[in-house]
């Protein structure tokens, strides 16, 4: 088209003839000249459009990174910190018992040994990214851990969810609880209430032994943080506060709907 009105307007000037142009080209050629620079701002538009989705695309993606290495940093801490404070004190068992109770102080070296195989593994498990936590096992280790400490630990568990996500979650606050219990306490006691109905899921840890002078946030700790993320991330919420010598971790899910 612009070939042919440039010829248009040049013929008259190559053969000196008097020519005049028609209604239509004379249109056509108004519009051409409005639509050009409308066309150009369009393009311009249009790459500007192109630019920022590609930069936030590479910025999407380097987040899903960065929170993916938190939560391998937090799946690590949750290992690591819970196995290490349990060979720990069995490390410390087998010390006090060495003069009293030779075969007993040996039993606890070697739960010792198992124990840190077990956090190899279970490291080794994690970096593949195929580890899961059971929330079954984790409540009956947690008795163990706590009944070796000289805690009487107390369950109370009408049902488990059946949400994985739930049940995921609360291992993990069930295992960084314990964890506190072993670091920041003397307890003698301790209860694990966990309640499923049709609302959601209460899950509740208590202990006594507090140390007086204890300071609340290194009571709480960056696990409980950590874990207090987590659970927000599944819709729920997370209390934790010391009352005299008891401390509780209060955790409340509402019931979620489940994937069809």
């Amino acid at each position: 088209m612009a070939a042919g009105l440039a010829l248009t307007l040049v013929q008259p000037l190559l053969f000196g003839e008097r020519y005049e142009l028609p209604f239509d080209t004379s249109g056509r050629l108004l519009v051409y000249v409005i639509l050009l620079p409308v066309m150009l701002l369009t393009s311009l538009w249009w790459w500007e459009i192109v630019v920022d989705i590609d930069k936030h695309r590479q910025a999407s993606a380097e987040l899903a990174v960065a929170e993916e290495r938190l939560r391998f940093a937090a799946d690590l801490h949750d290992i690591q910190g819970h196995h290490l404070q349990v060979i720990a004190l069995k490390a410390e068992l087998a010390e006090r018992l060495l003069d009293i109770d030779l075969d007993a102080a040996r039993a606890n070296i070697h739960e010792s040994r198992l124990i840190a195989k077990q956090a190899l593994k279970e490291t080794r498990v994690l970096v593949s990214g195929y580890r899961e936590v059971t929330l079954d096992d984790e409540i009956e280790n947690v008795r163990e851990v706590l009944s070796a400490a000289g805690a009487r630990c107390e369950l109370n568990v009408n049902a488990l969810p059946e949400d994985p996500e739930v049940c995921r979650v609360f291992a993990m606050t069930v295992r960084e609880a314990t964890t506190n219990i072993l670091r920041h306490s003397n307890a003698t006691t301790a209860a694990i209430r966990l309640r499923t109905d049709v609302d959601g899921y209460t899950l509740t840890i208590s202990n006594n032994g507090i140390e007086s002078n204890g300071d609340p946030g290194e009571i709480l700790g960056s696990g409980l943080k950590g874990l207090r993320e987590r659970v927000a991330s599944i819709g729920g919420r997370l209390d934790a506060g010391a009352s005299g010598d008891n401390f509780e971790l209060l955790v409340e899910v509402p019931a979620r709907m489940e994937a069809t």
